[in-house]
């Protein structure tokens, strides 16, 4: 990888990298939402542990990126939380229940303007596998709501199906198998779903069907 992406930029979002995924739909049908709830709400500031402020992290490489205790930058959990676009899925099912262009006008710009700066495996952003969980739920979540609304927004599914690809190969193992690798085999198995993917699903089941136990006391 970092043979491929080190000295590349990437945008997560351009195309499917893997070409024997490329004919993978994206079926919001199956993800399990109920879409006759029409209660919504829009937030515009993203909460974030420290506040309002976050730092620049550089460009650099995510596997060489020194982000822990990085006090000229700040906690690196700030610029995940912002990264992990909670926001986007609130925005997504506010233009779902009203069909409010602007929704969707603002909501196309953002993902386009993220994976822009944001290139695939560079930056804070690409450090935690965990983080590309949760950020790839809420894309699906997202596009969910924009497909159900009659359009689309084609750099969040190529950028699901990337993410969920680098997960089957590098989701926590060892000591690092705890509440990350919950989090981490959930998105697999809910893009496994979306795609129907069988491979996706399949490993998402046998790891979820250990660890829930592994992870959990009998009561």
């Amino acid at each position: 990888e970092r043979g491929i992406y080190g000295s590349k930029v990437v945008n997560v979002g351009e195309c499917v990298f893997n070409k024997s995924l490329d004919s993978l739909k994206f079926r919001p049908e199956l993800l399990g939402i109920n879409f006759d709830n029409k209660v919504y709400g829009i937030e515009t500031k993203v909460h974030l542990l420290q506040g309002p402020d976050y730092g620049k992290w550089p460009s650099t490489f995510s596997y060489a990126l020194d982000y822990k205790q990085r006090d000229d930058l700040g906690d690196a959990r700030t610029n995940w939380e912002k990264d992990r676009h909670f926001e986007w899925a609130l925005t997504a099912k506010a233009y779902y229940v009203t069909k409010e262009e602007k929704y969707y006008h603002e909501l196309n710009e953002k993902v386009k303007e993220w994976c822009r700066e944001n290139p695939y495996l560079h930056g804070i952003a690409w450090t935690s596998a965990m983080e590309f969980a949760i950020r790839s739920i809420n894309w699906m979540v997202t596009l969910a709501f924009i497909q159900k609304s009659g359009k689309d927004i084609p750099q969040l599914r190529n950028g699901i199906i990337n993410i969920t690809e680098y997960l089957t190969k590098h989701y926590s193992r060892f000591s690092s198998a705890n509440n990350h690798l919950l989090v981490e085999a959930t998105a697999i198995g809910m893009a496994g779903y979306a795609f129907d993917n069988k491979p996706w699903k399949e490993l998402a089941v046998r790891i979820l069907s250990e660890e829930l136990l592994n992870q959990n006391y009998e009561d």
